[in-house]
Parts: C-alpha cells; sequence; structure tokens
C-alpha cells in the first residue's frame, strides 16, 4: 500500500511541476490553481507513504540515508507550498518540487541500509528528535539557497541592465531576499540544536571515538557559516551576492553533514 502511495504521489507531484511550468511562461490562473492542488495532494500521499513505511518496516522514519532522503524530499515540497502561499513565487515550482521528486525517488532506489547512530541511542525517540529537527532545518536552508541563486541572478541582470521574459517569471530581487532571510531565520535553530544532539550520539559511542571527533567537523563548519551570515544579515543589513555565496555554501555542506552522519 505504501509503495502504491508514493507512486500517486510522484504522479501528482510530476503533474504539478508540468502546470507549474505553464504557469510561470503562460500565467495561467487555472494552470497556477492546479499545480498548487496537485503539489499539495503529492505532499499528502507521500506522507502518508512515509508514515505506512515506517510502520511496516518498525523503524524510525529517517533511521538511515534512504528513509532521510525521502523525508527531506516530503519537506522541500511543503517548504515550496508555504513559500509560495506567503510570498507568491510560483516561478520557484520550477526548482523545488523538481528537486523534492528527485530527492524521494533517490531515497526509494537506494539500500535501505542502517544508520550507524542508531545503536547508540538509549532511546529512539532522541534520535526521531535529532533526525527531525536535521531534517527540518535542511528543508529551510534548501528554500534559502534556492532563493539566494534567484538573488544572484537577478542581481546579475541589474547590473548589466538584462531583462528577459524568464526572468521577470522569478520573484523580484527584494523578495526573493526577504524569503530567503525568513527561511534563514527558521532554519538556523533548528539546524543548531539537530547538529548539538548530533555531536552529542556520536560522543555515546564509545567504540568510534575516531568518527565522534571528525564527524562534528563539517557540522561546525556549516554551522559557522549559517551563524555569520545571519548575524550580518540581521545586525548589519548584510546582502547580495556575497551572501547569497555564503548561504549557498552553508546549504551544500549542511547537506553534506546530514547525509554524512545518515551514511
Amino acid at each position: 500500500m505504501g509503495s502504491i502511495l508514493f507512486s500517486l504521489s510522484l504522479a501528482a507531484c510530476t503533474v504539478g511541476i508540468v502546470l507549474t511550468i505553464l504557469t510561470t511562461m503562460n500565467r495561467s490562473t487555472a494552470a497556477r490553481i492546479g499545480s498548487t492542488i496537485a503539489l499539495a495532494v503529492a505532499a499528502v500521499l507521500q506522507l502518508a507513504a512515509i508514515v505506512l513505511h515506517a510502520r511496516s518496516t518498525g523503524r524510525l522514519p529517517m533511521g538511515n540515508l534512504a528513509d532521510f532522503l525521502m523525508a527531506l524530499g516530503w519537506l522541500v515540497l511543503v517548504g515550496y507550498l508555504l513559500v509560495n502561499a506567503r510570498w507568491k513565487v510560483p516561478a520557484l515550482g520550477m526548482v523545488l518540487p523538481p528537486m523534492a521528486f528527485f530527492l524521494s525517488v533517490l531515497g526509494v532506489v537506494l539500500p535501505q541500509k542502517h544508520s550507524v547512530t542508531e545503536p547508540v541511542m538509549a532511546s529512539k525517540g532522541i534520535l526521531l528528535f535529532h533526525t527531525s529537527l536535521s531534517t527540518l532545518g535542511m528543508a529551510a536552508f534548501f528554500v534559502a539557497a534556492a532563493m539566494s541563486l534567484v538573488c544572484i541572478l537577478q542581481d546579475r541582470a541589474l547590473k548589466r541592465k538584462q531583462t528577459t521574459t524568464w526572468l521577470r517569471r522569478l520573484p523580484s530581487l527584494h523578495k526573493a531576499d526577504r524569503a530567503g532571510l525568513e527561511a534563514l531565520v527558521w532554519g538556523f535553530p533548528l539546524f543548531t540544536v539537530g547538529i548539538a544532539t548530533g555531536i552529542g550520539l556520536l560522543a555515546m559511542d564509545h567504540d568510534n571515538v575516531k568518527l565522534a571527533i571528525t564527524k562534528p567537523l563539517f557540522p561546525l563548519l556549516a554551522w559557522t557559516i549559517f551563524a555569520v551570515v545571519l548575524g550580518a544579515r540581521l545586525a548589519r543589513g548584510f546582502r547580495g551576492r556575497k551572501a547569497a555565496y555564503l548561504t549557498i555554501t552553508g546549504f551544500i555542506l549542511g547537506l553534506l553533514t546530514v547525509i554524512g552522519i545518515n551514511l
């Protein structure tokens, strides 16, 4: 049943992506409404598939890399729906839903390998807490990175005094900057608690001291980048291409960190 629901969610996501492309190109109201409905249905179906998968396997829904990617794909899709509802940026549907689709499919085709973090847990609830916050934080950073990419494209176009039809379909530089900052504000505390609990769990694994020393390096580097960017943006109004590039760099390091911990 879970596999059927997941297949249906992918089909609905595909329909939503196609309608989003039509919305972006033709500004069709019917296509815009249809894409939102299709993607919302895809999110509901995928959530049901994830829950059924967890129940059938008897494992935490994010206990390994495959489960993490599937959950991250679902959260990226939900993140797009929330961002679009708040900021009215349907053009972002050409980026986030396809990435959600890719992550979800990757989560299915990867082998269901056990995470190295689970044996050190005194309680599965703590592992669920850690992986949930880490995944939520990365989903928020996914949105921030996408908005940063839009900022880079719009800033470059403005400096070169270039304008094209597809650039006009993208969010404005100001809107993309504000949405990216909001995503950072939400994602940073989630990621902070997530990596803190992850480091604590690795430290509890007395049989893997080397792993506990080396694996926190990338999480702390990613956290430092996000802390600098967010602090500078809130305190000093730091923005522009430098802030966008740093946000994307932090996102890549954070994604590699969470994937590495779940390998």
